[in-house]
């Protein structure tokens, strides 16, 4: 299972790809 920490990560090498930036908490 991934971790909140994991998460984290995740959408945070999305940002840097696409370079768009969400409102995530």
């Amino acid at each position: 299972m991934l971790k909140i920490e994991d998460l984290n990560v995740f959408y945070g090498g999305i940002h840097a790809l696409k370079g768009i930036s969400f409102e995530v908490p």
